[in-house]
């Protein structure tokens, strides 16, 4: 896999720019916030009392340390609501509804699914980041608004990892139509009012919700 080695990422002529909002600040980043081989992996292993497995997923785990300078930006920005984060940073490369799906249409397992990952170097996988995305909703009353931040990316890596995940899903007698791997919108949440944001919600995590352009530096 490529290391991540990108040194400035513009998005003026990109295809995120489109969505861009003019009055919104520049968020710059350390460079060293792509890569990941630093990083130890995080197994993501959780269930419940019926099924010890239930919950689990996998991810791409990154260092908070190196998201916290965009956050603190996040919060001092003006017409932002306060923020909270979660202190964790990663891109989610297999969430916990599709591995319920996996899982219940094959006998394929997150441990499975993890040793496809190291076997990989999943935190070796490279990315590009697009922006910084900002979601608007109300979630529990009309009158208040919610507010929610990541920042959407791209990765042929985590594709290729979600294409081996699949095949074994196949292999152990999983039917293709319920799984589609490049069906598939990385993205690393920074912050948000009251609580992050999901397909639950009807919200998209791709470049549609650009808010703030981005450098690396």
């Amino acid at each position: 896999m490529i290391a991540a080695a990108v040194t400035f990422l513009a998005l003026l002529a990109g295809p995120a720019a489109a969505f861009l909002q003019p009055t919104a600040p520049l968020f710059r980043v350390d460079k060293q916030a792509l890569d990941g081989s630093k990083v130890a992996f995080t197994p993501r292993v959780f269930g419940n009392a019926t099924n010890k497995y239930a919950g689990s997923w996998l991810g791409f785990q990154l260092s908070w340390s190196l998201y916290e300078p965009i956050f603190a930006q996040l919060n001092s920005t003006a017409g932002v609501a306060p923020l909270v984060n979660r202190g964790d940073v990663y891109i989610t490369t297999i969430s916990t509804a599709e591995y319920a799906v996996l899982s219940s249409l094959s006998s394929i397992t997150i441990q499975d699914i993890n040793a496809i990952a190291m076997a990989s170097d999943i935190q070796a996988s490279s990315f590009v980041p697009h922006c910084v995305a900002r979601f608007r909703k109300s979630l529990v009353t009309p009158a208040v608004v919610d507010e929610a931040y990541n920042v959407p990316a791209s990765s042929a890596d985590l594709v290729a990892i979600r294409q081996r995940v699949s095949d074994l899903y196949q292999m152990l007698g999983g039917e293709p139509g319920m799984f589609n791997p490049t069906s598939f919108l990385p993205h690393i949440t920074l912050g948000f009012s009251r609580r992050n944001m999901g397909d639950a919600d009807g919200v998209f995590k791709g470049e549609n919700a650009c808010w703030a352009p981005i450098s690396l530096v």
